[in-house]
């Protein structure tokens, strides 16, 4: 972003699409980012579309499966070391050791949660898992039915009759379908307020 001229609003707009609403993001950067305060240098919209298809596919089951309101996108920050960003971009966010993903590891642990992506709406839990990278994506996430996970299951699978996981009360989010995370926005930090 320049920081001279264009507002986050500006720059959204020219980068909008229908996966995540532009207020939707402006509140989510205010609220997240700057709280963390976090200089915003550039916003690049990310969608590739083989992950768009895959993406309308999966929310188009969910639709049928869960309804409307369960199958609704929701936005969440994934942060990452910067080694594995052009990854993400190529491939998209992947389940560790599973499937496309045998080559990805959880950042810390085998996946307290579940071995699934871990995703949250807060940005500074994301924040943390940057290991010094200056870049944080913002996903559209389709959770679908949520488990609350309350005890650790150490690197199991998904719960038997629900689409995605929950914890730390929802400040963790765990996919274990790679098609449920469309990447949409990579954001650079430029510093700190």
């Amino acid at each position: 972003m320049d920081q001279e001229g264009n507002n986050q609003e500006a720059l959204l707009e020219m980068h909008a699409h229908r996966y995540l609403s532009n207020d939707q993001i402006v509140s989510f950067l205010e609220d997240g980012v700057k709280r963390n305060n976090v200089k915003i240098s550039q916003i690049e919209n990310i969608l590739k579309p083989e992950l768009v298809v895959r993406f309308e596919k999966r929310w188009n089951q969910l639709k049928t499966q869960r309804g409307e309101a369960l199958a609704q996108p929701q936005i969440a920050y994934h942060g990452t070391a910067e080694t594995n960003i052009n990854s993400i971009l190529e491939r998209g966010l992947l389940v560790p050791g599973m499937g496309e993903g045998k080559d990805v590891n959880h950042a810390t642990d085998n996946g307290w949660w579940g071995k699934g992506i871990y995703l949250s709406p807060n940005a500074s839990l994301s924040i943390g898992y940057c290991r010094g990278s200056s870049k944080l994506l913002i996903c559209s996430v389709l959770m679908g039915k949520t488990y609350d996970a309350r005890t650790r299951i150490d690197g199991q699978g998904l719960t038997s009759g629900y689409d995605s996981h929950t914890a730390e009360n929802g400040a963790e989010w765990v996919i274990f379908d790679p098609s449920q995370v469309l990447p949409c926005y990579l954001i650079s930090f430029g510093g700190y307020y």
